[in-house]
């Protein structure tokens, strides 16, 4: 029962026979379930997406993890207006940043550049190994089939 969604810490432990130490654990009432789990998964995935953003410098990446951290939620439950005030957020951001951001050097625009073909690059290569993978599994399994 140990974390289990259903259940709280007392705050309380206990010996077994054995001399383990084990926390006592208390059953949540029927009607405080579905608040404690979206409380649990909440803590989980802020602290998870918190953790990632601190340990990137890229301001692009902590804004795919923050995006990913939304997702996240929109998966799990659904909530049209907060989606919407999201994107309407994400677009007037958007509309600042053309608006009154610094435009990139031209060596900056050429390392962006040469990371992305890099990047596209290696996404090529993966496929392809993947591919060939795939392909060498196949033929050791009509190979095993032959000869069983």
């Amino acid at each position: 029962m140990a974390g289990h969604t259903r259940t709280r810490a007392t705050g309380t432990a206990r010996r077994t026979s054995g001399g383990k130490t084990r926390k006592l654990r208390e059953h949540l009432p029927s009607d405080q379930l579905d608040q404690h789990r979206r409380r649990t998964q909440r803590r989980g995935a802020r602290s998870r997406a918190v953790d990632r953003i601190s340990r990137t410098s890229d301001p692009l990446r902590r804004l795919d993890v923050a995006r990913e951290y939304v997702m996240s939620a929109a998966a799990k439950y659904r909530d049209p207006g907060a989606v919407a005030a999201a994107v309407e957020a994400l677009l007037a951001a958007g509309d600042r940043i053309y608006a009154h951001g610094a435009p990139l050097t031209p060596a900056e625009r050429r390392t962006r550049r040469e990371r992305a073909n890099q990047h596209r690059q290696q996404r090529q290569r993966t496929a392809v190994l993947v591919r060939e993978g795939q392909a060498a599994i196949r033929r050791q399994r009509k190979e095993a089939d032959r000869t069983a």
